[in-house]
């Protein structure tokens, strides 16, 4: 694969999810870049543009909420798919999809997939 496609960027406090998903994500050949914090995520999207953000709503700090409001500010990220992965109730709007915990791993594989097709039409799984 390209050294220049876009990531996925993984926005998730616990270790052991935001490393699951990682894995399986680099795996099925994914570039992936993750983030344990909202503040964190922010950090890396200075210098990163995810083509989608898998986000965790309940994180400390700024929450997924939060940091999903910050990005729509900007004009980079207006138009960011984003899929919630939380267990927490979801009641945004400005989302693509929404996953819940524990996720279903071939429903986030295809709607990962759908979404990053659609962003990068050369890429093939």
């Amino acid at each position: 694969m390209s050294t220049d496609r876009r990531p996925v960027l993984i926005v998730e406090d616990h270790r052991s999810i935001r490393e699951g998903l990682s894995a399986l994500l680099v795996a099925k050949g994914f570039p992936v870049v993750a983030a344990a914090s909202g503040e964190e995520a922010l950090k890396l999207l200075d210098n990163c543009l995810p083509s989608v953000l898998l986000l965790d709503l309940m994180l400390p700090g700024i929450s997924g909420e939060e940091l999903l409001a910050t990005m729509r500010k900007d004009v980079r990220f207006v138009d960011m798919p984003v899929v919630v992965v939380s267990a927490a109730p979801v009641t945004l709007t400005n989302v693509t999809a929404v996953v819940r915990k524990p996720p279903n791993v071939d429903r986030l594989l295809e709607t990962v997939s759908r979404i990053y097709s659609e962003k990068d039409p050369e890429r093939v799984l």
